[in-house]
C-alpha cells in the first residue's frame, strides 16, 4: 500500500507539473504542485470542525490534504453532540486544538443568549468524548448577555490554555452599535478571556480586547516566538456597517494588541467565523459567508495582499463557522484512512 501511495503521488505530481492554471487576481501562471506537494510530503491533515443550521445536531468534521478541498468524515455523522441540558443544547462555533497532553480539547457556544458559560469537552480520538461541561464566566457580573464563539489557544510562553469569547456587558458599555439584543437594546460586544493550566481551575474573566468598537470571533495564530496574529470581526452595524475581518498583532498571546488595521475582506461582504492557517507558503483565511449562506476563503503570502479563492474551494454542504486544525496524518489515521486514495 505504501508503494501504491508513492506511485499515486508521483503520477499526480508529474501530471500537474506539466500543467498550469492562471491566478485569477494576478493573471500569471501558478504551478499547482506548489499548492499540494508540501501537504503530501509532510502528510499533514487539515481538519475542519463545523456545525450546521443552528448547531442543534452537533459538531461535524471534514479533512483535506491541500487546505482547499475538504471531504466530510465519519460518514457525515456528528463526531460530538452536546446534552440538551447544557445551555440551549447547541454546539455552535466549535474551536478545537491538540493540546500538549496529546488530547483534543474543544470549546463551543451553547446558546445564543447564554451569558454565563461556554461548553468544553476532551477526546483522545475525536470520536469518544469526555462528559461535556460548562465553564463559568462573568461570575461577578450578571449583566452579561452572551458568550459567543469561544476560541481555545495554547499560550506556550505561560504554559496555559486561554479561551477568548465575545460578550456584551451592560455594566461596562452603553453604546448600541450592533444588532438588537433580547433586552431590546443594541448589543456592544468586546472580547474577554479566561485561562487554565489543567481544565479544572480557571481564572476570573478578564477584558481581552477593547478598541472601542463592537468585536466578535477573535482567533489567534502563533507565527513565531513572541509573534502572534489575531483575526477579529468588526461587528459594527451602526452608524456605518463594517461586518468585516481585520488583523492585529502582539508579542504575547495575552496582548496588548496593535491597533486594528483596515478590513482585509472584500468590500461590502458581510462575513464572520474567521479561521487562519499556514499551509506551505500560503496563509489561508477561511470564513463563514453567512449573508449569502456559503463558505469561502482568502489566501495570502504576506498577510497584506489577499486573494479571494472561494470559487476554487470545496466544503461539505451546509457548513457553518468552523475551525481549521493541522495535525500529523498518523495522529488521526483511524479517521482519514483511504482519504488520499479516494
Amino acid at each position: 500500500m505504501h508503494k501504491l501511495n508513492r506511485m499515486l503521488v508521483f503520477i499526480l505530481v508529474f501530471y500537474i507539473s506539466s500543467c498550469s492554471v492562471l491566478d485569477n487576481k494576478q493573471d500569471k501562471p501558478v504551478n499547482l504542485v506548489d499548492e499540494i506537494s508540501d501537504a503530501f510530503i509532510k502528510k499533514d491533515v487539515h481538519l475542519f470542525f463545523f456545525f450546521r443550521d443552528n448547531g442543534q445536531e452537533g459538531v461535524f468534521l471534514a479533512a483535506s490534504y491541500d487546505g482547499m478541498h475538504f471531504t466530510e468524515l465519519n460518514g457525515g455523522r456528528p463526531i460530538f453532540s452536546a446534552p440538551a441540558t447544557l445551555g440551549d443544547g447547541l454546539t455552535r462555533d466549535p474551536s478545537v486544538i491538540l493540546g500538549t497532553d496529546n488530547r483534543f480539547h474543544m470549546v463551543w457556544t451553547t446558546g445564543w443568549w447564554q451569558g454565563d458559560h461556554f461548553g468544553i469537552a476532551h477526546s483522545e480520538d475525536l470520536l469518544s468524548w469526555s462528559q461535556a461541561k460548562r465553564v463559568p464566566v462573568h461570575t461577578m457580573d450578571p449583566s452579561a448577555l452572551n458568550v459567543w464563539a469561544p476560541e481555545i489557544f495554547y499560550d506556550d510562553l505561560n504554559d496555559t490554555y486561554q479561551v477568548m469569547f465575545a460578550s456584551t456587558l451592560r455594566s461596562l458599555h452603553d453604546k448600541e452599535t450592533s444588532e438588537i439584543a433580547p433586552d431590546g437594546v443594541g448589543a456592544e460586544h468586546r472580547q474577554y478571556v479566561v485561562t487554565t493550566k489543567d481544565f479544572n481551575q480557571w481564572s476570573d474573566t478578564d477584558m481581552f480586547f477593547d478598541q472601542e468598537f463592537s468585536v466578535i470571533d477573535a482567533m489567534i495564530v502563533r507565527r513565531a516566538a513572541h509573534d502572534y496574529i489575531m483575526v477579529i470581526k468588526d461587528e459594527t452595524l451602526t452608524p456605518k456597517a463594517e461586518k468585516n475581518l481585520k488583523l492585529v498583532y502582539s508579542k504575547s498571546a495575552l496582548g496588548p494588541w496593535t491597533e486594528a488595521g483596515p478590513a482585509i475582506t472584500p468590500k461590502g461582504m458581510w462575513i464572520e467565523g474567521p479561521s487562519l492557517n499556514r499551509i506551505g507558503k500560503y496563509w489561508f483565511l477561511y470564513f463563514d459567508d453567512y449573508a449569502k449562506g456559503g463558505y469561502g476563503a482568502l489566501r495570502s503570502t504576506d498577510l497584506v495582499e489577499w486573494q479571494d479563492i472561494s470559487s476554487d474551494m470545496s466544503f461539505p454542504r451546509g457548513i457553518r463557522h468552523g475551525t481549521i486544525l493541522s495535525v500529523p496524518r498518523e495522529r488521526v489515521k483511524h479517521l482519514v484512512k483511504g482519504l488520499l486514495e479516494n
